[in-house]
């Protein structure tokens, strides 16, 4: 018999499944996280009280998702929400993942549009449907960024030690 335990991880596990299907389109990926879910699931005993700890557990992958940046159908309508997650919190020495999820080319620029150090720290040139822009990010700070095609939309990565 399945305890309320482990059936409230297996939903919340195909939860975050859904979740990280829109995020992440790659099959391998999702295959990766099922079996770390159903690892989880499985490891449950019927005996155990829940905790922290195993919510922790569960969940651990997800700080993995933060490296990956969606930029979503219909962007350019959408202002700072056209990148998500938006911001974007890294490591310093982490690279982040935008992908472009629309119907139309974007592109990733450092800065603020107009500023004379627009694009210094990155700029991707344009991103096709489907396609990713990678950057490592070296330094600690803050790094606004934005869409040279639709300056309307802008993000923010957020670097930390």
């Amino acid at each position: 018999m399945v305890s309320n335990r482990c059936l409230c991880l297996l939903i919340l596990g195909l939860l975050l499944i859904s979740t990280v299907t829109c995020t992440f389109p790659t099959q391998n990926r999702n295959h990766l996280l099922s079996a770390q879910i159903l690892k989880e699931a499985h490891n449950v005993t019927n005996n155990s009280r829940p905790n922290s700890v195993d919510l922790i557990n569960t969940t651990s992958f997800q700080s993995n998702a933060q490296n990956y940046v969606s930029i979503v159908p219909d962007a350019s309508t959408l202002d700072d929400r056209g990148f998500q997650p938006n911001p974007i919190k890294v490591k310093v020495g982490q690279a982040i993942k935008w992908t472009n999820n629309d119907t139309i080319p974007h592109t990733i620029t450092s800065g603020i549009e107009g500023a004379a150090s627009t694009g210094s720290d990155f700029d991707s040139g344009n991103i096709d449907i489907r396609k990713s822009f990678d950057h490592k990010f070296v330094t600690k700070g803050e790094f606004p960024y934005f869409c040279r095609i639709h300056p309307n939309m802008v993000g923010e990565v957020d670097v930390s030690d």
